[in-house]
């Protein structure tokens, strides 16, 4: 066994078993844990105990399961809870400090050389910087709503899980940051289908559940989506990790999870950044591939304008009429107004903790809305025109960097950029601590591979 052990004491009938050092801390921690709750009532100090046990002495696997909670949780499906103050936290509030302890353990691979450079993480920082400089500055609107800050600042905070993503890259190889994403994103594949099947059969009822709401077999939808479209891309074209090593099981398992979701942003987000790949390889291509890649977009083409029903969430032409797109504009035409009414709003932003009121199609009433549907809309809000240039500088360097690479994997990976870029127009899962982890991953990923050719080689032959 390897954490159980035999040791023989010289006789063949006296045998001793001994228990490994790693599991010691981890019994010691949850017996602290445990005694810990039962006086305090909390769950979470209990949860963490435990949790720096097992970092300290399980690293891989913590820091995995950490980085996988905080990719696949839905916002607002916390499972453990508690106060402090004033100050609501969540495990997602502590995840990350949990992974960069497991990621410090984390050994380095055998021939891994990741080098990334200063400007990359300058990129990086630079938004979570001036957002954090921006709740120091005066509110730039008279007439917006304002609530807690500290809300705000709860999403930018996932920022830190760059810290520990940045090591596990360093030590671990581009290919271990591909495989995270993209083994993250069938595990949400295979919750949505899971969830879909046991609806339709009666066995639940519709809920909203920590890895996926479930409110009709028409929407099905799981934490983690903004994966799905990332590994979409990249599969298309031949350079996602398989699930069980079947590419027939990986394209079922995306296809199946677009279908029960029936989420129109997120297929027109693939097709999109399938597209600009493509065009990016277009003259390295066979003939073969080309006429597949003209076959996919006429597909995504014809699925979009009605291809399976007139009634279909996929129907793009009846979907622009719906009270939903009727939301997202209205959305837009009242943070057009607030930044407006004051020539600073523009630059610098409303401020964070602003809150919007909308007229609601469906209730007919007026919503409260902290964040929008568009993320550019929502960091114009926040931060103004400043912000959001400082957000997409490292979206910008990203694709130069990996377009300079020439190969078919960094290529690969500029197109699931686009089309992140693509579905932040009018889906906001980039402002969660999810949407936010998984760009941090995808930008470690490619300033890795534009800095160490070799990885970038042997990742291109793992993942054809």
């Amino acid at each position: 066994m390897i954490f159980i052990g035999a040791r023989a004491t010289g006789e063949r009938d006296n045998v001793k078993f001994a228990v490994s050092p790693r599991w010691q801390i981890v019994a010691a921690a949850a017996f602290v844990a445990c005694s810990t709750y039962f006086a305090a009532s909390n769950p979470l100090i209990a949860f963490g105990i435990v949790a720096v046990a097992l970092a300290v002495a399980l690293p891989t696997p913590t820091f995995l399961i950490s980085v996988l909670w905080i990719l696949l949780c839905r916002p607002g499906s916390e499972l453990l809870v508690t106060s402090i103050g004033s100050l609501t936290l969540t495990e997602i509030d502590l995840l990350p400090l949990l992974a960069t302890i497991a990621a410090v353990r984390i050994p380095t691979a055998p021939g891994v050389r990741q080098k990334t450079s200063t400007l990359s993480w300058l990129a990086l920082l630079a938004w979570p910087i001036w957002y954090l400089l921006r709740t120091l500055l005066p509110h730039a609107s008279s007439s917006a709503y304002f609530g807690s800050v500290a809300v705000d600042l709860r999403s930018v905070s996932m920022y830190l899980v760059f810290i520990p993503i940045g090591l596990y890259v360093h030590r671990r190889g581009a290919v271990a940051g591909i495989k995270l994403v993209c083994y993250g994103a069938y595990v949400a594949c295979a919750i949505a289908i899971a969830a879909w099947l046991l609806l339709t059969l009666g066995f639940v009822d519709p809920a909203r559940t920590t890895f996926v709401n479930f409110l009709s077999i028409s929407d099905v939808r799981p934490g983690g989506e903004l994966l799905i479209a990332v590994t979409a891309v990249m599969l298309l074209l031949g350079q996602a990790p398989l699930a069980f090593g079947s590419r027939v099981l990986s394209v079922l398992l995306l296809i199946a999870e677009v279908l029960v979701s029936q989420t129109l942003s997120l297929a027109l987000a693939i097709a999109a950044g399938f597209v600009v790949a493509s065009l990016l390889r277009w003259g390295s291509f066979k003939l073969s591939h080309k006429l597949l890649a003209i076959l996919a977009v006429l597909a995504f083409a014809g699925i979009a304008f009605g291809g399976l029903s007139g009634d279909s969430r996929f129907n793009l032409a009846s979907r622009i009429g719906e009270d939903s797109a009727q939301y997202r504009v209205t959305e837009l035409e009242v943070v057009a107004r607030e930044l407006s009414a004051n020539g600073l709003s523009s630059a610098i932003g409303v401020g964070p903790g602003s809150v919007i009121a909308v007229n609601n199609p469906y209730t007919h009433a007026v919503d409260l809305k902290r964040d929008t549907h568009s993320l550019y809309s929502n960091i114009v809000l926040k931060t103004g025109l400043t912000g959001l240039a400082l957000f997409l500088v490292p979206m910008v360097l990203s694709l130069r960097q990996l377009i300079a690479a020439k190969t078919l994997l960094s290529r690969a990976i500029a197109g699931s950029l686009v089309a992140v870029l693509v579905l932040s127009l009018t889906v906001p899962f980039v402002w969660t601590a999810g949407g936010f982890s998984g760009l941090a991953i995808l930008y470690v990923v490619a300033a890795n591979l534009a800095t160490s050719r070799t990885e970038t080689a042997r990742t291109e032959l793992r993942t054809a």
